[in-house]
């Protein structure tokens, strides 16, 4: 649970060093596209916040946008949420959730189940705006995979959409995650 705790930048590191793309951006590179993304999100989720989102209570704005699932299956894949942005729904997978707080219980942190519960909604919010607005942050930025003389493929890196995500998520919350979602906190 390092992700909870994490500044914005170590996230990003730790994010970026994730996607399959990582070893062909130079690292001249990354610090550009880490503060780019983190810039991203910290602008999509100042706009929520001044069209009045709840951190707290953040469901009903969400669906003025969205559906949202709260299922209690088991998910698919080892996944607490998931964006399915064809069919314009949020699923949050209850049953991961819930072992999560159990886990995080365990070690010690008194978690607010609900505040829990909403760092996974906004996060998958993110990706509902950003397709919605501007298309997705990966895609924005691109980078030279291939290329044989004048012709040259690039691909967009998928983790910029989760650093952006992650940062419009400190920005609607006020913060770190584990800060949040702790009780001592409330």
């Amino acid at each position: 649970m390092e992700e909870l705790s994490l500044d914005m930048t170590g996230l990003g590191q730790l994010l970026l060093k994730r996607d399959i793309l990582y070893n062909k951006i130079s690292s001249r590179e990354r610090n550009g596209l880490i503060e780019f993304a983190i810039e991203s999100g910290e602008e999509a989720g100042l706009k929520v916040l001044a069209d009045g989102i709840d951190k707290d209570k953040p469901c009903a704005y969400i669906e003025k946008y969205c559906k949202i699932n709260f299922l209690r299956h088991k998910a698919p894949l080892p996944i607490y949420s998931e964006c399915l942005l064809k069919d314009g729904t949020i699923n949050i997978y209850c049953s991961e959730i819930d072992n999560l707080y159990l886990k995080l219980s365990e070690e010690g942190y008194m978690v607010d189940r609900n505040r829990l519960y909403n760092i996974f909604l906004l996060h998958e919010f993110f990706h509902v705006l950003e397709e919605r607005e501007s298309g997705s942050v990966s895609s924005i930025r691109k980078i030279k995979v291939f290329k044989f003389l004048f012709w040259e493929i690039k691909r967009g890196i998928s983790q910029l959409s989760e650093i952006a995500a992650n940062s419009f998520l400190r920005t609607i919350i006020g913060g770190l995650p584990i800060k949040y979602i702790c009780k001592e906190d409330l």
